[in-house]
């Protein structure tokens, strides 16, 4: 049913964008040890788009269906909009001593919406999306300790969004939708030490929840009406993520060599939209990094090795029919991260 003999199908989708900003920032140092940062940006974005799309062959099949002016009565079509926003951040930080700071944020974000212009039967006013907007809210401290031999930040962080523009591959090609609210709250931490004059470690851990509170319009297949993801989180958003490395550096007759490992844990994550089955979530998985390498004068040859214990990580997953759950056929593709890779690489700083 894809296409009758000989039948092609053709989209040109344009968007073209014009963007404007007057910003400022400034640091108000009211004592030695308090000072606050403010900054604010106004912004204006133009967005102009173009869509038409035909079949060489109007004879009904799913490319005409998609593509075809006589299957949907329309042949393209044209947009434009402009929206502008005012965003700024407020971050006031204090010295407790020569060696620890602690800080406050609170700040307001903007991106400008848009429209989809791929393929598919949508009319030109139906392809837009909304303009996303956030408040976030920070409390962090960073450390200096051991005489200045070890190094900490932490940080805990609040973010409110209303329609967060949640990115899908769907039925063959990327698509918007506008998540009417959705929250991110979490603790990160990281740390760096020399343990000794040539062995630096480095450590860091995050928890981090992000949930789509109010998303009644997901896209769970292509061609179906929209199911409610609200409660559930977005594709691709592992709440826990750590990560320890080691490096041993010491110099050499020509230079200096240096010698490092890391290996970071990402924990279980959603790969597809929600009305799918259990078993296409990703486990939790660790990634190992290998690196060796020498310096001198300007030069540096490095031999590496990324994923060296080969893991098979899926990014994300779609439905493989265009017709999905309508059609029958719920397989799924899979895109998976790089396999292990290994190689040397030689450079040249100027």
């Amino acid at each position: 049913p894809w296409a009758t003999p000989g039948q092609k199908g053709y989209l040109d989708g344009r968007q073209e964008s014009d963007y404007y900003a007057v910003f400022a920032q400034g640091i108000w140092n009211f004592t030695d040890d308090f000072s606050v940062t403010t900054g604010v940006r106004w912004q204006q974005e133009e967005k102009d788009m173009d869509i038409d799309q035909s079949v060489n062959d109007p004879g009904f099949s799913v490319i005409s269906a998609l593509l075809s002016p006589v299957a949907i009565g329309w042949v393209g079509g044209s947009d434009d909009r402009d929206s502008d926003e005012i965003t700024w951040s407020i971050s006031p930080q204090y010295n407790i001593n020569d060696d620890t700071m602690v800080y406050a944020t609170a700040s307001h974000g903007w991106k400008s919406g848009g429209f989809d212009i791929g393929f598919g039967a949508g009319a030109a006013d139906d392809r837009e999306f909304d303009d996303e907007k956030l408040m976030h809210y920070e409390l962090g401290l960073k450390s200096e300790f051991w005489d200045g031999r070890a190094r900490m930040s932490a940080s805990a962080f609040y973010t409110d969004i209303d329609d967060y523009q949640d990115p899908l591959f769907v039925g063959g090609q990327f698509v918007i939708r506008s998540v009417d609210s959705a929250s991110l709250k979490g603790v990160e931490l990281d740390s760096t030490v020399l343990l000794t004059d040539k062995l630096t470690a480095d450590f860091a851990i995050s928890y981090v929840d992000f949930e789509y509170d109010d998303y009644e319009n997901g896209a769970c297949w292509p061609g179906g009406a929209g199911c409610d993801l609200s409660g559930e989180n977005p594709l691709n958003a592992p709440k826990l993520k750590a990560n320890i490395g080691l490096r041993y550096q010491d110099d050499i007759s020509w230079g200096s060599y240096y010698l490092s490992g890391n290996v970071a844990y990402t924990d279980d994550y959603r790969t597809t939209q929600a009305e799918s089955p259990s078993n296409l979530d990703q486990d939790a998985f660790y990634w190992l990094t290998l690196r060796a390498g020498t310096t001198w004068d300007q030069f540096e040859l490095v031999a590496w090795i990324d994923n060296a214990t080969d893991e098979e990580v899926v990014s994300f997953a779609a439905p493989l029919s265009l017709l999905g759950e309508l059609g029958g056929n719920n397989s799924y593709q899979t895109f998976l991260r790089a396999p292990r890779s290994y190689g040397l690489t030689f450079r040249v700083n100027y």
